[in-house]
């Protein structure tokens, strides 16, 4: 089954190793981040381009040719022309949407930042809550070893006095049963324990 959800080929001989534990850092490094940045930049270039086109522009121009009769009317013969200069187009009517415009724009990047600082917000908590629960495995953990060590003093004592004809073979299984749920406990704290670390970087995007 894990070969099917992975796509990958696995059989009994493949060796499954527990992943290293991560250090969980506070730095938030998410795509979204960038995506809103990157919005802002877009309404700055949009607002560059609205002042580029209500500025007059001028165009110089040349024209040749040679024809008959030339620019001289009254001369019938060919001759050769040219006409140069210079040309100036300003579109008014810009400057009655411009500010409006402009505002909108400004609007937009206002909301950018409003969006990217309740993303982080939201970011925040989430990790105050993974980082709870990271501290709360950890401590666990060494509840789970503590446990672990009391168990097999008294499975250990269970198997002297067994050996001693004290107990039965049964009240020594049933210890050894108590030791082996501890150990089960412990293993599946290590692995709730890496799965927290794991879903903290996710969080952070790291």
């Amino acid at each position: 089954m894990l070969g099917v959800f992975t796509n990958q080929t696995l059989d009994e001989n493949t060796s499954l190793q527990i992943p290293v534990s991560v250090n969980t850092s506070d730095s938030i490094k998410r795509p979204e981040l960038s995506f809103y940045d990157f919005q802002k930049k877009n309404d700055d270039v949009q607002e560059k381009l609205l002042n580029a086109s209500n500025r007059p522009k001028f165009l110089a121009f040349f024209q040749g040719g040679y024809a008959m009769p030339g620019l001289d009317a009254f001369d019938v013969n060919p001759a050769a022309y040219y006409i140069t200069g210079l040309r100036l187009s300003w579109n008014l009517g810009g400057y009655y949407t411009l500010k409006n415009q402009k505002q909108i724009l400004e609007i937009d990047k206002q909301n950018q930042d409003v969006q990217k600082e309740t993303f982080l917000f939201n970011t925040n908590i989430t990790l105050k809550q993974q980082s709870s629960d990271i501290v709360k495995l950890h401590a666990m953990l060494d509840k789970d070893n503590d446990i672990i060590a009391k168990r097999t003093e008294v499975k250990d004592a269970s198997k002297a006095q067994m050996e001693n004809g004290v107990t039965t073979i049964h009240e020594y299984i049933s210890e050894l049963d108590a030791e082996d749920q501890a150990k089960q406990s412990l293993l599946l704290h290590q692995v709730q324990l890496l799965l927290a670390e794991y879903s903290y970087q996710n969080t952070t995007g790291n």
